[in-house]
């Protein structure tokens, strides 16, 4: 199914603008998520940071500076942001055409976006042309090289159609090399390879294993989840990377 970027748009109004409660599992995974972009943020110095697809804000509040750029395809999103977090200037855009000049920002941060955007290498191409020289990029995505990943081909081709999260119409995910690889084709060299959520999937839609007792189980393993990630970055079922411009 080819989809167009205003059908994308009207997808996201509806499900931004849906009140969906996170599942206990799946709560620990995006505090794992934030924890992680977390780490990749620690060390680096920036004055000017960009988020793109800011969604509700969870990201914006990992940042030092408290006066960031974001925008988000969603208007939804973007209000749900500006309450969170009402300093920062927010814009509706889509990150295959960012509306900045050349070298405006020296951190662009973009998480659980790259994988529903329909031109990918557009926008990579547009977050190098808007990082300043010796700017840096922190992108987050699944990885196919996971259980998530393992579980979603096996599905596909049992159902012969696509399986993504929440049903979105775009959800093209990477690997470690396809990642490295979009990064590099951009002249963006990565620095920083991390991984987060090591545990395996617990369902579908509505169709999951008892969230309580698992959420329990899970959160006692969150030590085993951090070592983890230090021994096999690259296996995680997400992969968060940071990458640098040239000077």
């Amino acid at each position: 199914m080819t989809i167009k970027l205003d059908e994308q748009r009207e997808w996201y109004e509806q499900w931004h603008g849906t009140d969906k409660p996170l599942l206990p599992v799946e709560f620990l995974k995006q505090q794992m998520r934030l924890e992680t972009i977390a780490t990749a943020l620690e060390h680096l110095q920036y004055n000017a940071p960009l988020v793109i697809g800011c969604g509700s804000g969870d990201e914006l509040r990992l940042l030092k500076s408290e006066h960031a750029t974001a925008f988000d395809l969603s208007v939804n999103a973007i209000i749900q942001a500006r309450q969170l977090l009402p300093n920062n200037a927010y814009m509706q855009a889509d990150g295959m055409h960012l509306p900045f000049a050349d070298n405006s920002f020296d951190l662009v941060l973009t998480s659980e976006v790259i994988e529903h955007i329909l031109e990918p290498h557009k926008m990579m191409r547009e977050i190098y042309r808007v990082l300043r020289p010796g700017g840096c990029v922190v992108v987050t995505t699944p990885n196919w090289r996971s259980f998530f990943g393992t579980a979603r081909w096996l599905a596909e081709k049992l159902l012969q159609r696509q399986v993504s999260s929440d049903d979105q119409p775009v959800d093209h995910w990477s690997t470690p090399h396809s990642l490295t690889t979009l990064l590099h084709t951009s002249d963006l060299h990565v620095t920083q390879c991390y991984g987060a959520w090591y545990f395996p999937p617990t369902g579908l839609g509505m169709k999951r294993l008892p969230e309580k007792p698992l959420a329990a189980i899970f959160r006692g393993l969150l030590p085993l989840e951090r070592q983890l990630r230090l021994a096999f970055p690259g296996w995680g079922h997400l992969l968060i990377m940071a990458a640098r411009k040239g000077e």
